[in-house]
């Protein structure tokens, strides 16, 4: 009986961190689309990255999230072919175990009407249970949007 009682509870605790870590995540987008709105740190550079001023979305992500390993890793326009690179989305080199982040503009980086976060994390698992990847999305209007313009449905992370 002993064992069955410890594999409920360990059952009971893990769940509960997943779904402290998914809340993090959810309210962590949120929180970094509405400062990436207001703030404009999407002016992409000549290193084709995120300017980073006064702070980046991925400081946003890292400050409003302290039970989620987020990946440090700068968000950089993504390359869609050889000296090509996307003018909509920006996105980290990708790294296991950790909160990744991409960031989709509408219409475009460089004039914005909406703002997407897209975080995926993959938290490691014991070995009996199946592998399990969360992904947490907010889309916010910026505040040069018209009132017309909505926010596209998130692409899909990668």
């Amino acid at each position: 009986m002993l064992p069955l009682v410890l594999l409920f509870l360990t059952g009971i605790i893990s769940g509960a961190f997943l779904y402290f870590q998914y809340d993090a995540m959810t309210n962590t987008s949120r929180a970094a689309s509405r400062w990436a709105t207001i703030e404009g740190s999407l002016n992409v550079t000549s290193t084709h990255c995120e300017s980073g001023s006064p702070d980046s979305i991925v400081g946003q992500v890292r400050k409003n999230s302290a039970s989620l390993p987020v990946n440090s890793g700068q968000l950089c326009a993504k390359l869609v072919s050889p000296g090509v690179y996307s003018t909509t989305q920006l996105v980290q080199p990708y790294i296991a175990n950790q909160a990744n982040i991409v960031v989709d503009a509408s219409p475009n980086l460089t004039n914005p009407e909406c703002i997407t976060v897209n975080i995926t994390y993959t938290p490691p698992t014991l070995r009996p249970f199946p592998t399990l990847v969360m992904q947490a999305h907010s889309s916010t209007p910026t505040l040069i949007a018209t009132t017309a313009s909505t926010c596209p449905a998130p692409t899909k992370a990668s």
